[in-house]
């Protein structure tokens, strides 16, 4: 918990009281404190979080506070490099004062997506700090050079929340790792309406089967058929309604589509 921007605490071991206690790290002063015995576990402590600058001297309107990344030991210079932005006007600026290697480029994209997603399923950072490691480890060894991003970024995902104990199913990460395609209320419900629409494969097998049987010398009455795939009577019916006129292709060679006009009984 923050504590004015100065103080944060969590938990660790200390070894006067030889227990997990909270743990205060003063960043004023650089010193780990323990909250129980007041022992300073660490002195000169390093912040490796987001720094702050404040350039006041701007003559400008825009807001004189800068912040860069905080250090990343997964990139190649601990991401403590420099990157200018292109303003308006400056067009002539050329690339080589981006100080961001390609290779730091596409990681730090994927870390992007993994944090989107991984905010979206609400995953701990140790989960995150995993799924970095395996999306780093993935680029390096040239190994999804043909698949999308954000699928490798949802497979990392799943692969570090199931070696933490916490794992997600994949409907869940698909989910969660969808785009927004900005499509209208209207198109959205088309859209459900006509995936409820789809039927069942069981139904669409037990549909086929009863198909098979009426042309064929050995019929089955629907009732059997019913039992057999484990689908309603009235289901295979519907089924049948709607993929009977779709028959006649794959069965050509066997009968003709005027044999299909059959009644289920």
């Amino acid at each position: 918990m923050a504590r004015n921007g100065e103080i944060d605490d969590y938990r660790g071991y200390c070894k006067d009281c030889k227990a997990n206690t909270y743990i205060v790290l003063d960043h004023s002063n650089g010193d780990t404190i323990c909250t129980d015995c007041g022992l300073v576990l660490e002195s000169y402590y390093i912040d490796e979080t987001t720094e702050w600058r404040a350039f006041n001297d701007d003559n400008n309107d825009k807001d004189p506070n800068r912040v860069g990344y905080n250090a990343n030991p997964l990139l190649s210079q601990g991401n403590l490099t420099t990157s200018i932005s292109n303003n308006k006007g400056d067009h002539a600026i050329p690339k080589w004062l981006d100080g961001v290697s390609n290779s730091d480029r596409v990681l730090l994209q994927g870390f992007d997506i993994i944090e989107i997603i991984a905010c979206r399923l609400g995953l701990v950072q140790p989960i995150k700090n995993r799924a970095k490691e395996i999306f780093k480890k993935t680029e390096e060894q040239k190994a999804c050079i043909m698949r999308k991003r954000d699928s490798i970024c949802a497979a990392c995902l799943s692969i570090s929340s199931g070696e933490n104990k916490l794992p997600r199913t994949l409907k869940e990460i698909s989910s969660a790792g969808r785009k927004n395609l900005g499509m209208k209320n209207h198109a959205v419900k088309a859209v459900h309406e006509a995936v409820d629409r789809r039927m069942n494969p069981k139904s669409v097998l037990a549909a086929i089967i009863y198909t098979i049987t009426e042309l064929s010398d050995e019929k089955k009455p629907l009732r059997d058929i019913s039992l057999a795939a484990d689908v309603a009577k009235g289901t295979i019916k519907k089924s049948f309604k709607d993929t009977s006129p779709h028959v006649s292709y794959p069965l050509k060679w066997w009968c003709q589509a005027t044999q299909l006009t059959l009644s289920c009984n």
